[in-house]
Order: structure tokens, then sequence, then C-alpha cells
């Protein structure tokens, strides 16, 4: 009997997940773990979570949650004998703390560009690959949320930089400073320009982000070298297998299977400006092979994954209730609305940290999202109705407004201004209420 569910992101590029964090969780969980003790569920589903994000560990016994690939780690470690990390000495220790920030905040940046936040490959190899793992309507909401958020989170990367290779992308033109646009239209005096400024702003870009990959992915390679001073060089194109991060041998640390998920996803994602791929491939090729071995060992030898009910055998998720796919949408929703969004998501995060974990954090959160639907729909209604009142589109509204209750001046004429002022201007006095309207009267008059 399983004890454990693991709750990931979706299948994808021949990976069980699209995320980094969870294929680290995966190879840990399957590394050390019986495959009876726990199940893998790619629910692609993080408001399940009080913390609302993935991967997420849930212990059947006590119903708590860990969210995060660290929280999952220290909760394993907390409960069970399978403890990747027993056997390191102090010194690996504060290695192992400092490395797993660096992979965090330098080479998961690297990943977000190459996803995320470049346009050709967000369009032509993320986005389907979403689509792929989401039900309908949650591709329209979950996806560009995912990708607004590594935008985000790699905003200080690409500041001024053009993520377009065409030149004659409006994207790149717009990706340009003002001052940047206001320079190219300045008359020159006729020189030879330079290497740079014969560039398209795609190749700059590129360059810039090869030095980036090259920078990071330099440090886990000087410290696979003093961990593994006998392997093979850079050189080699089949470097010894059993090459580990922080322990020599073919003993796997935490370490190994966070670098594995970032690693294996920059190899495996087929996107078009593939620099990291490249960068990995070409100049780390033993960071390759030990991406290559820890998929081998952590994933493929412990023997097939232990998909739950919800997957299908190939880990793509079986139809959602279109209740639940409903009530996910609705509070997509939610999050992106102006004003409403802030306010409810505040709301949910305060009463996640402050719910006990005997459930009452899904009933509260029920209760908010309710409130929240509610609220959504009290304003659509007030929009329609102000919307059904509204004249057409394209139609003049013209108003006849008489200039009082009497005889117009037309009166001052005699009887034929009397009579005309009748027909044109409308009742004279004296007539009743439902004669105050304005009319035209064709009338044939004779005079002597």
């Amino acid at each position: 009997m399983s004890i454990f569910e693991l709750h990931v992101w979706g299948p994808a590029f021949g990976l069980p997940s699209i995320d980094a964090e969870c294929l680290a969780a995966i190879a840990y969980l399957h590394y050390t773990l019986p495959s009876s003790e726990w199940t893998l569920t790619p629910s692609s589903d993080p408001s399940l979570t009080p913390h609302n994000r993935l991967p997420a560990l849930r212990s059947k016994a006590t119903g708590t949650w860990a969210t995060g690939y660290d929280a999952v780690v220290a909760h394993l470690s907390r409960h069970t004998t399978h403890d990747l990390d027993v056997h390191l000495t102090p010194a690996q220790r504060a290695d192992l703390a400092a490395y797993t920030s660096f992979i965090s905040s330098q080479i998961a940046p690297l990943l977000d560009l190459t996803l995320y936040a470049l346009p050709r490959n967000w369009s032509q190899t993320t986005r389907p690959a979403y689509s792929a793992i989401l039900p309908f309507p949650l591709t329209w909401t979950v996806p560009t949320a995912r990708r607004a958020a590594a935008v985000e989170r790699v905003s200080h990367l690409v500041a001024g930089l053009p993520l377009s290779d065409d030149p004659d992308d409006p994207a790149a033109q717009n990706d340009l400073s003002a001052l940047d646009a206001a320079i190219k239209h300045l008359p020159t005096t006729r020189r030879k320009k330079g290497v740079l400024e014969e560039m398209a702003p795609g190749e700059a870009a590129t360059i810039r982000l090869h030095a980036m990959a090259v920078d990071a992915l330099s440090v886990l390679e000087d410290l696979r070298r003093t961990t593994q001073p006998t392997t093979t060089t850079d050189s080699d194109p089949n470097p010894n297998p059993n090459l580990r991060l922080l322990c020599p041998g073919p003993r796997v640390t935490s370490l190994d299977c966070l670098a594995f998920g970032y690693l294996a996803l920059a190899a495996a994602a087929p996107v078009p400006q593939d620099f990291f791929r490249k960068v990995l491939a070409c100049k780390f090729p033993a960071l390759s092979a030990l991406a290559a071995d820890l998929n081998r060992t952590c994933l493929e030898n412990p023997g097939p994954l232990p998909w739950s009910a919800a997957a299908a055998t190939d880990g793509h998720p079986r139809a959602v209730g279109g209740a639940r796919t409903l009530v996910r949408f609705l509070d997509d929703v939610l999050r992106v609305t102006p004003t409403l969004g802030d306010l409810y998501a505040t709301e949910n995060r305060r009463r996640a940290e402050a719910a006990a974990a005997d459930g009452s954090c899904l009933a509260k959160r029920t209760a908010a999202l309710a409130g929240g639907v509610l609220a959504l729909g009290s304003a659509l209604t007030c929009a329609a109705w102000w919307y059904k009142s509204l004249p057409s589109f394209g139609m003049r509204s013209q108003t006849w407004v008489a200039d009082g209750v009497g005889a117009g001046r037309l009166a001052e004429f005699g009887a034929l201004g009397a009579m005309l002022d009748f027909s044109l201007a409308g009742p004279s006095a004296g007539h009743g209420p439902e004669y105050q309207q304005n009319r035209i009267v064709e009338a044939e008059v004779g005079l002597d």
C-alpha cells in the first residue's frame, strides 16, 4: 500500500515532467523508495496544495503536504529512513546547501529563458507541450500564467536584450530602448562598421545568452572535477559513468537529483533557439553524461514509475471531471482579475498559512473561492445589464424636444401659421398630455 502521493506537472519531451524540480523529486523518490510505497500523479494542478506549488508530496497517514523540492527532501529525511544525504560530512553538507542555492539562482533562470522567455521557443515548443497535458479550457489560462511568472523571474537578465533572432520581428523592434531606436535614425559618417554593429539583434542576444550559460555551467563543472579527479577530460566524447557532483563513485545525493532535473530538461527540450543545449553538449560533455547516467540510475534501473490511476501508462493524465476543471478555470480567472485577483490571492495565502492540517484549509479555500465566484458573477451580470442598455453600435440616436407647451411662433401669422404650427411643431395649448409629441403630418392646404 502506497504511503506517499507525489503530485507533479505532466510529462513532456520524453521526460516524466515538464518542470525541473518535479523531475528532481521524481528521481529522488524513485531511487530511494520502493514503488509500492508511493504513487506518481501528473495532476498539473498546484491549487491542490496549500502553497499553490508543485512538486507536492502528500502523506496519506497524516494528510500533510510538502511543496517544493527542498521541502520534499526535508520531509523524507525526517519521516523515513531513506535519506540520500545522511552520509555526507559537514563540509559536504555546506557545499550541498551552497550549490543547491546556486542552481536555483543561476541555472534555473537559464531554463526559464530557454522554455518561456524566448518567443519562438515558447510558441513552437513549450506552449504546445502544456496544451498536451492540460484539459480545455485550462490551456487558455495556465500556460500564460506560467510564462508570465517565468518572464518576471528573469526580467533582470533580459532588460534591453532583444529575445528574437529575427531582425524583422516586431517583437525584436519593441525590445529596443527609445534611445537605441533614435540613434538608429541619426545620420552618421561613412565608416566601416564594427563586428557588433554588423550583427543582427538576435545574434548579439545569442552571444550574451551563450556566455551566461558557460559561466553558470562552469561552476558545476569545477565541482565535478574536484569530486572526480580521475575522470576523463572534456574532450573525451565518452566520459566514465557514475559521475557525481559531491561524492565519488555511484553514490547519489539530493544535489545530483536537482542538477539532473535542470540538465535533463535543457538537453531534451527541442527548442529552436537551443543555446543552452548546445553549450551543455559541446562545452560540458561530462555534465551531459552525468545527466544521462542519473537518468539511467534514478529513473530506468529501478523499474517503471508508479503512475497513479489518474494517469495513463505513458504518464499523460486521463480525462478530468468537468466540475474540477471549471473550478480551476474560475480560480485562474479570479487570480488575473485586476484588484480582485490580488485580494483573492492574498486571502487564499493567508488562510492556507493559518489553517491546520485537519482539512479546514480546503473548506476555507472553497468558501473563499465561492465568495470570489459570487463577486465575479455579480460584476459580469451588472456589465451585461449595462451593455444591453446601450444603443446598437453604428446607429444614430436622435432626440426631438418640443420648445414648450402652447402655440409656436408660426401662430403669430394668422390662421395659416396656426395650421402650419400644428402640423409641424405639435399640438397647441389646451390639448392633453397624450398629444404632447412632435409629429410630421402631410396636409393639403388650399389658398384663395
